[in-house]
């Protein structure tokens, strides 16, 4: 849980507190204040040991043993602390903080039904609210942790510290006037607020004005030490402005972090790029190396295979046939798919670029379909079987629900690449869409994935060298299998071929679209991306090829990738 609804009330000096319980060895209340202000100083031992006193003077008060709770978890003693949450919602079951204390400790489904309470109990409390919006956060429920910190936000005294948040939220969702005025919200709210000025410093990053980015941390980067998130921040900066040596030393004035510590990875990728940037390839591979180790592999590419095998089995042409589908509609979408770092943010940027085509980014309108056919119990896809038109017409016109579309844009984009997952879904809801298979070299862009440090749980794949080649594998028969059944048109762009020939590849990829050349595709660099990604630097550039043989340097480490890629497909084969 992060952030404070509104500062804590005044209280006594701690000697103060101290003398008064010595006076008052029987004053359960005395204890109980000793042992809060002892909390708040950071002194634990003591803080533990009259909240202990005053529970043995009193043991059936609930807030007292939610406070010996909060001190043990403080302390890292986790399943003490939530025994003593335990204790306290047993003593009082309305008592809300303490559902939310014991819903930090919990599994995500355990601590959604204790959050749940938590907010019936106390709909008013900013806390509770923010606990619900990390809640979210963390299991990729973005829209949901928005909603979560606005309303905390609108609760609190102090609402800076949930603006931040918010503000990084829409951050992660490719929402960059959202979090601007958030985080612009969380300045007039609290201007020295590191945590929003780190923020704001971010999209300044963003925007390619690093150095109105590092003076606004720059309070945070004179401390000694500095904090992780502000030198991360800093250090990326300077390297932008072709400072490595000053990123460097940025970086070493962060103390070692512990196992855990939601900075270490990125700190790892930044000591990365900046050794890759030097040409000290062993230290770069071995600080990427780390920092996803640090991240865990999480994928499982057998549930993966399930789910590629399932969406074959089910769209057959047969199929395909009797299901419910709705006619071409005024708009008329382009999908950019494929593996990240292989040209979708390029591919957008180009097309952006036109006059007649509307950029929107990283849409993620087709996934929260499907998890709505899940979270009404329904099977996907095979749920498409028995779906009414209604319900398909209702997912269209949510998704092109989006107030940047204008009369005049005769193509729209969107560029989530694992809507490579959703092509037949795409089939359904708009038949005249387009698709663009952005392709770059396999070995190329695996080492390029496995440097990135991406945020959504749905790239997990990208922290094992094994994992991004079974993926491109996995990923590269479905679209084969699209491109056999859908009735859709389909064109295939080579990131090497587009940087060697790129007006005679823009030109065909113009005519594909049905759209009249223009110039100013090849100047796509001077324009502000349509969402900015890991690649977001690159497409700031004019188009270059120092891209292509990327992970030649790395050869020597990238044997998983490269087996993983030899490994021809098999169906039902485990792995």
């Amino acid at each position: 849980m992060n952030g404070s609804a509104s500062p804590p009330p005044e209280m006594p000096p701690l000697t103060d507190l101290e003398s008064a319980a010595a006076a008052e060895p029987e004053n359960t209340a005395a204890w109980e204040a000793l042992a809060k202000a002892a909390y708040r100083a950071g002194r634990l031992r003591q803080a533990e040991a009259a909240a202990q006193r005053a529970i043995g003077l009193d043991p059936d008060t609930a807030a007292r043993w939610l406070l010996l709770g909060q001190v043990l978890r403080a302390s890292g003693r986790m399943q003490e602390a939530e025994s003593a949450f335990r204790k306290s919602t047993v003593l009082d079951p309305g008592l809300a903080r303490a559902w939310l204390q014991l819903a930090t400790l919990r599994p995500a489904e355990e601590a959604a039904e204790y959050l749940a309470r938590a907010r019936r109990l106390a709909p008013e409390d900013p806390i509770v609210w923010l606990a619900s919006a990390d809640l979210a956060r963390a299991r990729g429920d973005l829209d949901g942790a928005v909603e979560a910190y606005r309303r905390a936000a609108d609760l609190s005294r102090n609402p800076a510290e949930a603006l931040a948040d918010l503000g990084g939220v829409c951050q992660l969702m490719g929402d960059y006037a959202g979090a601007e005025r958030a985080y612009q919200q969380a300045m007039n709210a609290d201007p020295e607020h590191p945590r929003v000025r780190l923020g704001m410093a971010q999209l300044e990053e963003l925007k390619g004005r690093y150095r109105e980015g590092l003076d606004l941390i720059a309070d945070a980067l004179a401390q000694e030490p500095v904090p992780p998130s502000a030198a991360i921040t800093g250090a990326r900066m300077l390297r932008r402005l072709r400072e490595p040596q000053k990123s460097l030393e940025l970086l070493a004035r962060v103390p070692p972090l512990p196992q855990g510590h939601p900075e270490a990875a990125r700190l790892a990728y930044v000591r990365g790029d900046l050794m890759d940037d030097l040409g000290r390839h062993r230290e770069a591979f071995h600080s990427y190396a780390l920092a996803n180790r640090t991240k865990g592999a999480t994928f499982q590419p057998g549930k993966f295979r399930r789910a590629v095998e399932t969406l074959i089995e089910f769209f057959t042409p047969e199929r395909l046939a009797s299901l419910p589908g709705l006619e071409a509609g005024e708009q008329r979408p382009v999908f950019i798919v494929g593996m990240p770092r292989s040209g979708t943010t390029l591919l957008e940027q180009i097309l952006g670029a036109h006059p007649s085509v509307r950029a929107l980014g990283e849409r993620p309108g087709l996934f929260r379909a499907v998890r709505s056919f899940a979270a009404d119990g329904l099977t996907w896809p095979e749920c498409l079987a028995g779906c009414p038109v209604e319900r398909l017409a209702a997912i269209a016109r949510t998704y092109l629900s989006d107030e940047r579309i204008q009369p005049g844009d005769l193509r729209i984009t969107d560029k989530m690449p694992g809507n490579v997952l959703h092509l037949g879904l795409v089939a359904l809801l708009f038949p005249d869409a387009r698709i663009i298979e952005a392709r770059r070299d396999p070995m190329d862009a695996g080492w390029s994935c496995f440097t990135q440090d991406f945020q959504a749980e749905s790239l997990d794949y990208t922290r094992d060298l094994g994992h991004i080649g079974f993926y491109r594998q996995a990923t590269d028969h479905l679209m084969d299998h699209w491109r056999r059944v859908l009735p859709l048109a389909f064109t295939r762009i080579e990131h090497e071929a587009l940087v060697a020939e790129p007006e005679t590849e823009t030109r065909r990829l113009l005519e594909f679209l049905d759209l009249p050349w223009n110039p100013a595709c090849l100047r796509f660099h001077e324009q502000a991306p349509a969402s900015i990604t890991a690649s977001f630097f690159q497409v700031r550039q004019p188009l270059n090829a120092r891209g292509v043989g990327r992970h030649r340097p790395y050869a020597e480490f990238l044997k998983p990738l490269e087996q993983a890629l030899a490994e021809p497909w098999r169906p039902g084969t485990p792995r």
